[in-house]
């Protein structure tokens, strides 16, 4: 199992689940990112990867008797934490609307920072094209506003 840049995701759990939904076996992944399965037979099978900080992976692996090498690749997720305050005062400013976009302009998140000034996005998926989000993790950003013709 990879991750950003083919670094190795370890200890995620890996169900081995049959077309018709039902969980046939389990593997955890080594230090490595590694797994080994045993299948039980012939067949088409699905396995699914979801380990803290990425986004869910489904794959469809066919088996025919044989071993088989499979990689599972990974997608990151991350959060955003930050306070909006003022800049002449630096005082937290209340309801403050914050979106976060991608390098595209494509809206990630939205919403209003509490009475504290603070904003939280706690997960937000990179999306295919912007190649800085394939990591996870939390960034902070504080943000100062001042008024017009200041």
């Amino acid at each position: 199992m990879r991750g950003a840049e083919s670094a190795p995701v370890p200890r995620a759990s890996v169900p081995l689940i049959s077309l018709a939904g039902r969980q046939l076996g389990r593997a955890m992944a080594h230090q490595d990112g590694s797994y080994t399965m045993d299948a039980p037979g012939a067949g088409s099978y699905v396995l699914i990867a979801s380990p803290e900080g990425y986004r869910p992976q489904a794959s469809t692996v066919v088996v025919d008797g044989r071993p088989v090498s499979y990689d599972i690749l990974l997608s990151g997720t991350s959060g955003l934490v930050g306070t909006v305050t003022s800049a002449d005062r630096r005082e937290p400013i209340a309801g403050a609307m914050v979106v976060a976009a991608d390098v595209r302009g494509d809206v990630l998140a939205a919403g209003l920072t509490d009475t504290d000034g603070i904003f939280s996005f706690a997960e937000l998926v990179a999306r295919p094209a912007d190649p800085r989000g394939h990591g996870s993790g939390v960034e902070s950003h504080d943000i100062e506003l001042s008024h017009p013709g200041e």
